[in-house]
């Protein structure tokens, strides 16, 4: 297996190359996230795509207080602060993220617990994704990146969790 990249590394140029170097098939590439941007590009909406719409209804109520302020084993916190955490690090994922909150202790814990479970994530890609009539693609990564979508009639994509799929093109073909 290849070492993991970078997700900075990882820009449209890289996934062209190695879309051009598989140009038929789908395939999986470790990434190593180095940072929030990284996580939040991969499996988030990154700071410079959020507006005033997106903050509305997505983000979540945290207890500030319920966040540890030191690094931590998430199976050792108390279930109100794992659900804490949780939050927070959707909050982080989904929001727009800057200035000194970052640099908060217990922010910067939970990033550190985000990277830990991150890496290495694991990312499709391909150039084409074609999904025909009457069949199923299921999406088994956490993040998909794709040139082109293509949905042919009652064909279906599905994902075994949660996941962020991008693409250039998305098609549907009745």
């Amino acid at each position: 297996m290849s070492q993991p990249l970078e997700a900075a590394q990882l820009t449209r140029a890289r996934l062209a190359h190695v879309i051009d170097r598989h140009p038929d098939q789908v395939t999986v590439i470790q990434v190593e996230p180095k940072g929030l941007d990284d996580l939040k590009a991969w499996l988030g909406i990154p700071n410079d795509l959020i507006d005033a719409s997106h903050r509305i209804g997505l983000l979540r109520t945290v207890n500030p207080d319920h966040l540890p302020d030191t690094d931590f084993e998430y199976s050792a916190l108390a279930p109100h602060q794992q659900q804490a955490v949780h939050d927070q690090a959707h909050n982080l994922l989904f929001g727009q993220v800057g200035g000194p909150m970052v640099k908060e202790k217990r922010i910067q814990a939970v990033i550190k617990h985000m990277l830990r479970t991150a890496t290495p994530l694991p990312i499709t890609v391909g150039n084409d994704l074609t999904v025909p009539t009457g069949t199923t693609y299921t999406l088994t990564t956490p993040s998909a990146s794709f040139n082109t979508i293509t949905i042919q009639g009652t064909g279906t994509i599905t994902l075994s969790q949660d996941a962020k799929v991008t693409c250039t093109t998305l098609v549907y073909q009745p």
